[in-house]
């Protein structure tokens, strides 16, 4: 409940100011402190407060190690999942500060990654495998963020650039690389999704060990964008539901070979048709890495899923008389339609 979690808060503040009066403000034993605390802050939902010990770590780090040190580059890559997560929280759609926070926390996101890679530019070179990991976050930073993924495209395709010059990279860091670039074109619909996932999985057909890679990435579809929640919010308890049931709806869909859903159909549900429609959006706009099937892109059908719900408000309300959801046009979305339109393609800058 809400109060262990205030005193879960204050017993962690307690310790931290202990490590203050004995090792200064700016003491690195206290980073296990900060972090206990930002879980506590984000379980109370006071996600200002977690930032903020987010970056007061940063600051511990930076005093601790240097702002320029091999030792900060784990505390910035991790900083730069961190703050791309919570920009991720906040929708497209939000009112104006929401979205002005929004863009700092991603801005902070990128920035953090640049850093990474600067210093590892710095002390191991430009083509050395340690830029792997924070290029593959700032891409992932820029798919978040919706408005700038011209840039992810950069940040993939010098990670590919990089495996294969590098003598040291082996076979999973290449399919890993065209992997994740597929995934970058399933996402924004682009055709050489199919072309570069099958080099991929062509690749990994050498040995029986890479076969069992082969088969864990494209052996059924994988969901890319939006990740999945484990909620959908309703405003009120639907009609004829004691409040503490499960709200759920059961479905089955499709993926086509180039990612999309296709063929939704509800087993059953206790919840409004409104809810229903709101996931049938969702995973319209939804985009998946599709199954291989002896070197083809293929179908999957019949794929089931069990959506949760909860209510913002306990107020009971009608169900809204709609037609039978089976009745609904199945049209695909865009994925810009339900997340807002992205901004419109240019020339990408190198960002990477």
């Amino acid at each position: 409940n809400l109060g262990a979690f205030i005193d879960a808060e204050d017993t962690f503040r307690w310790a931290q100011e202990i490590t203050h009066n004995d090792k200064g403000v700016y003491n690195k034993e206290q980073l296990p402190i900060i972090s206990y605390l930002t879980a506590t802050n984000l379980r109370q939902r006071n996600s200002l407060a977690a930032d903020q010990q987010q970056r007061f770590s940063l600051k511990v780090a930076e005093q601790s190690y240097g702002p320029n040190s091999i030792e900060i580059l784990p505390t910035l890559i991790r900083l730069g999942s961190y703050f791309a997560s919570r920009g991720d929280t906040i929708s497209l759609a939000a009112v104006t500060e929401l979205r002005l926070l929004r863009n700092i926390l991603f801005k902070d996101s990128v920035n953090l990654y640049h850093r990474a890679i600067e210093i590892i530019e710095l002390n191991y070179g430009v083509n050395d495998l340690r830029l792997l990991t924070p290029l593959r976050g700032l891409a992932s930073a820029r798919m978040l963020e919706i408005t700038q993924r011209r840039y992810a495209e950069a940040a993939l395709l010098r990670s590919l650039e990089i495996v294969d010059s590098n003598p040291n990279s082996d076979l999973t860091d290449r399919t890993q690389a065209m992997v994740d670039l597929g995934d970058f074109y399933i996402i924004i619909s682009d055709e050489r999704a199919r072309e570069t996932y099958l080099s991929a999985w062509a690749i990994l057909q050498e040995t029986p060990e890479t076969q069992q890679f082969a088969s864990s990435l494209f052996g059924s579809p994988v969901r890319l964008y939006p990740r999945n929640p484990p909620f959908l919010y309703l405003e009120r308890t639907p009609d004829g539901v004691t409040t503490g049931d499960e709200l759920f709806v059961n479905l089955q869909y499709d993926v086509s070979p180039d990612g999309h859903v296709r063929n939704i159909e509800i087993i059953d549900k206790n919840v409004p048709n409104k809810g229903v429609r709101l996931l049938r959006q969702i995973l319209r706009a939804s985009r998946y890495r599709p199954r291989i099937d002896n070197g083809e892109l293929v179908s999957t059908e019949a794929l089931q899923i069990r959506q949760l719900f909860a209510v913002l408000y306990k107020k009971p309300f009608p169900d809204d008389k709609q037609p039978d959801d089976k009745q609904e046009e199945e049209a695909d979305t865009p994925i810009e339609e339900l997340l807002l339109l992205e901004e419109k393609p240019a020339e990408a800058e190198n960002e990477a």
